[in-house]
């Protein structure tokens, strides 16, 4: 009997001390994010990306995701053959009414190792965080047509720049949502950003500050094009270290990064289509070495350098070319390279140092051309000297002569007067 009780209470002080631990754990990962980095944070609800911020400013409240074979399954507003002809085909999708998304169920989260987090749903869509300093966000469609929600602040603006862009300023931070490709983007009767997203179209997510560039706009427009391929911010993640993590804004593009921390930059591009893009780039002196002076190479050949967005453009299929555009930050810029094809190609970029001529050196010329030039006057100092003093010693030429023909003249004179 003795031993039974003793069996008991173990058993009881056993599972309290486990009920005790569970609730440490739910406690813990209750005043936690679903990811915390140097600039993004966000958390994750049952069906949605919470809470989005860089550098402690809001972008997004929400943002849901749900397939369209579900939406019109459903009977959503917005979405079906009655809306008439869009993106989708015969039936397409009214943003404006596109207010209902209800979210696809979150299905795991997955942190990278040093600057990155996934966000997987049940509807096949997947978001990706980059921790850098826009929080560049891919939304990916996946295999199906998704339907995207994005809820802002209430007292948030949205603008339309076309059926690609929607530019939204909440707490103080711009940002802007872009659908890379096929698809569209607009505002709901709610004021919230709404996009249709066609199967593997992406959608992109880019925070700027206070207010975008002329430069960001540019970029924006290659985006909605379907013109740039992939971006990479290079800076110090968690750890301190040179990092940079890979954002695909297309379909069937596979990065790989090499930092050669101080010197250089490789990216080994690989994409499933051969037709030229645009891969992005934002280096900094701790990546490059420096960031005033910059060389890129393709495949170990030097790449032509573009003076504008027009000229970078020009060579997209047809030469390899690049473009470096300065940013606000001091010791950083961007590097756009226009690649003209594709199967799996190298990029390199590198800091060149400025060429700096040996002081000491120059001093030492400059000394010895010195010695030269005295020595070499001292010298004819010297000659002339000398040729002064030869000619105080032998007279000036013919003077010997005159004083000789005047004392015989003399002479002569003397002895007339004395036979006189």
């Amino acid at each position: 009997m003795l031993e039974k009780k003793h069996v008991f209470v173990v058993a009881v002080f056993g599972a309290v001390l486990l009920t005790m631990a569970f609730s440490a754990a739910a406690s813990s990962h209750g005043g936690e994010k679903a990811y915390a980095g140097t600039h993004v944070e966000f958390d994750t609800s049952e069906n949605a990306v919470t809470e989005f911020t860089v550098d402690g400013e809001t972008v997004f409240d929400s943002l849901e995701v749900e397939s369209r074979t579900e939406a019109e399954a459903r009977g959503a507003a917005g979405v079906g053959v009655d809306v008439g002809a869009g993106v989708g085909g015969e039936g397409g999708v009214d943003l404006s009414a596109l207010s209902d998304v209800q979210g696809a169920a979150v299905a795991n989260v997955n942190v990278g190792a040093r600057a990155s987090a996934n966000v997987g749903f049940d509807s096949g869509a997947e978001f990706e965080a980059h921790d850098n300093a826009n929080g560049v966000a891919v939304l990916k469609s996946g295999d199906e047509e998704q339907l995207v929600e994005v809820e802002i602040a209430a007292d948030a603006e949205a603008e339309t720049a076309d059926q690609s862009v929607v530019t939204f300023t909440s707490d103080g931070t711009e940002s802007s949502l872009i659908v890379a490709g096929e698809g569209e983007a607009g505002i709901n009767d709610e004021g919230d950003v709404a996009a249709h997203l066609e199967t593997g179209t992406n959608a992109v997510v880019r925070a700027y500050g206070e207010e975008k560039s002329e430069d960001d706009e540019q970029q924006e427009r290659l985006i909605a094009d379907g013109n740039v391929a992939a971006e990479v911010q290079f800076g110090e993640d968690r750890e301190g270290e040179v990092a940079g993590d890979p954002a695909d804004f297309l379909s069937g593009t596979d990065v790989d990064v090499d930092i050669d921390a101080g010197e250089s930059v490789s990216l080994t591009v690989d994409r499933t289509e051969s037709e030229g893009k645009v891969v992005m780039t934002t280096v900094t002196d701790a990546a490059v070495g420096t960031t005033e002076e910059l060389n890129v190479e393709i495949d170990g050949e030097a790449a032509v350098e573009a003076d504008s967005y027009s000229e970078l453009e020009a060579g997209i299929g047809e030469e390899t070319r690049y473009l470096v555009t300065e940013t606000e930050a001091e010791g950083q810029a961007q590097v756009l390279v226009a690649v003209d094809s594709f199967s799996e190609r190298q990029v390199v970029v590198e800091g060149e140092e400025e060429e700096t001529v040996d002081e000491t050196d120059d001093d030492v010329d400059e000394e010895t051309d010195d010695e030269t030039d005295d020595e070499e006057v001292d010298e004819t100092t010297d000659e002339t000297e000398d040729d002064d003093t030869a000619d105080e010693e032998e007279g000036l030429p013919g003077f010997t002569v005159v004083a000789a023909l005047v004392a015989a003249l003399t002479a002569v004179a003397a002895r007339s007067r004395v036979s006189q």
